[in-house]
């Protein structure tokens, strides 16, 4: 019982929540409908701030919290990013809800930030240093040879290993 929190519009949240869909079929896992938030709110649009994915994290989790989150009997959930996965953490723990005794919680993009908090997060990890290597690959392919179509590069993701999720 995996839930998903995502915002609905931006492109790489849409092909984050369609990776998820993808991995619960995989595994043959019928994805309820009361898993999934899916939100028009956009982080984005909050006032600024240093991490507003942290505040939307919390805003969100505290929405469904209120809006019968205890009831689809998840055990994990997988958040848009890592910033959100934190907000998301810490209104969990401040619920009296045990991380990752009682809900697993993966984020997406590994960066340091996930050392920082407690317990450490587990994550999605996205290669950045590669996808820069990549790119001024490419860039430098499409200065030096215009007329070539540039190809579609998928380099592997891996995860940052935390202490958020527990054992299956």
């Amino acid at each position: 019982r995996i839930a998903c929190l995502m915002e609905e519009f931006p492109v790489l949240s849409r092909q984050r929540f369609a990776g998820y869909k993808d991995a619960l079929s995989e595994l043959n896992i019928d994805a309820k409908p009361e898993w999934m938030r899916l939100t028009r709110a956009r982080a984005i649009d909050m006032p600024k701030e240093d991490r507003p994915y942290l505040t939307w994290g919390r805003e969100q989790m505290k929405n469904w919290l209120h809006e019968g989150w205890r009831e689809t009997n998840c055990t994990a959930i997988f958040v848009q990013n890592e910033s959100a996965a934190i907000g998301v953490m810490q209104v969990l723990q401040e619920e009296g809800i045990q991380v990752p005794r009682q809900v697993s919680i993966i984020g997406f993009d590994g960066t340091p930030i996930c050392d920082y908090v407690s317990p450490q997060l587990c994550a999605v990890e996205v290669p950045l240093a590669d996808m820069g290597i990549k790119a001024m690959e490419l860039l430098n392919q499409q200065i030096n040879n215009t007329g070539i179509k540039p190809p579609s590069i998928v380099l592997p993701l891996r995860i940052r290993e935390g202490a958020s999720v527990a054992p299956p």
